[in-house]
């Protein structure tokens, strides 16, 4: 954690908003990875950050929540859920991933298949790499990212299914 992080959440009262961004690795390629976050912010927009390179990468606001991280010094690591809206129907739609996928600029591979938008099944999401981020709405605009540490997380199996939303259990 950066020491600006260290000095903001030691104060009675924290001055900026708590924002989360997730990375979402699909399969290998120069570029497979969908950024998003859960849209808490006002009008749902997109959000700018950088990564560890300094590379401005845009989060785009869509559903979802998290539940079950806790972190104990004993016992099993923690096997925490995510429900997200039924992104299957938004990557296929008119989403931004789709955009990407479409013109040639989303590059993946499962398995030594190309996954592209009319092919993407929630199936594919078994195995791949989740990253959540979190820092504070202020140093959304810093040069370098100010962050907490990131976890990272497998896509372990998909728990629940229905036409609104995906529940993913995830391991550490």
């Amino acid at each position: 954690m950066s020491q600006e992080l260290s000095v903001d959440i030691s104060k009675q009262a924290v001055d900026s908003g708590f924002l989360e961004f997730f990375e979402l690795e699909i399969g290998t390629g120069s570029d497979n990875i969908l950024y998003f976050h859960a849209g808490k912010n006002e009008n749902l927009q997109d959000i700018q950050y950088r990564d560890q390179n300094g590379a401005v990468k845009t989060y785009v606001a869509l559903p979802l929540m998290m539940s079950g991280i806790e972190y104990k010094y004993d016992g099993p690591s923690p096997r925490p859920s995510l429900t997200i809206a039924n992104v299957e129907s938004i990557i296929k739609t008119s989403s931004k991933f789709k955009t990407e996928m479409a013109d040639g600029t989303w590059d993946s591979l499962i398995q030594g298949e190309n996954i592209t938008a009319a092919g993407f099944k929630f199936e594919n999401l078994i195995g791949q790499r989740f990253i959540r981020r979190k820092t504070l709405e202020k140093y959304t605009g810093s040069a370098t990212p100010v962050e907490f540490p990131k976890e990272t997380f497998i896509v372990d199996r998909i728990t629940d299914k229905t036409f609104l939303s995906v529940t993913l259990e995830l391991a550490s």
